[in-house]
């Protein structure tokens, strides 16, 4: 879902999930905490390297896995990561 969200301030995505009007030809600035992982991270990471917001705040604590839920019975469940985006580092 991170994906369909960050699609909405890029130019030339090409989802066929987005409608409405898109956040193009704007500043964009992304808030960061210690506290924040997951799908709030991966928004920051792709913002910051497709150079589209400015990175404000803290730095966060750099998980990104992507996981899903398999129910073991009717009360309970297990959370399976089965992706970690990661960001390719800058050249030196």
């Amino acid at each position: 879902m991170t994906g369909v969200f960050v699609d909405y301030f890029l130019d030339g995505a090409a989802n066929p999930n987005i409608s409405g009007k898109r956040y193009l030809g704007k500043e964009v600035y992304v808030l960061t905490s210690k506290d924040i992982y997951s799908a709030p991270e991966g928004v920051a990471r792709t913002f910051q390297s497709k150079k589209r917001a400015t990175i404000v705040g803290e730095v966060t604590r750099g998980v990104t896995n992507v996981a899903a839920g398999y129910p073991i019975n009717r009360f309970f469940s297990v959370s399976v990561p089965y992706k970690r985006t990661m960001t390719a580092p800058e050249p030196t």
